[in-house]
């Protein structure tokens, strides 16, 4: 079953319903890489430390992480099956088989060139 694609024209519009935020970045076409996140400015720290300025601010509910996984798999008895079946070291590969398997409940996937 192909992964589902929504046009890149929508995620203006997704990322103001999940309260994602660009700071000085936006989404375009890299030649010959498909669609990537660009800063607008410099990421040269300006503060004098030596941390970068953020480009996205996310929010926690859609990151992806080992706690959102758990808490998934408490809700889930087949996911739970699957991650006990293939282990709680959640690999790229495997969170590859839970998408099969489990389609997410908001979209987030974009067209490619």
């Amino acid at each position: 079953m192909p992964w589902p694609t929504l046009p890149i024209e929508n995620l203006p519009a997704w990322a103001y319903l999940n309260d994602v935020s660009f700071h000085n970045a936006k989404v375009t076409s890299t030649k010959g890489k498909g669609y990537g996140v660009v800063c607008n400015k410099s990421l040269d720290a300006t503060d004098g430390t030596s941390d970068a300025p953020a480009l996205l601010t996310v929010p926690h509910d859609l990151v992806l992480n080992a706690a959102a996984v758990d808490e998934y798999a408490k809700e889930d008895r087949n996911f739970r099956q699957l991650l006990d079946a293939v282990g709680h070291h959640v690999t790229r590969q495997n969170l590859s088989l839970s998408r099969t398997t489990h389609p997410p409940s908001y979209p987030h996937a974009w067209a490619q060139n």
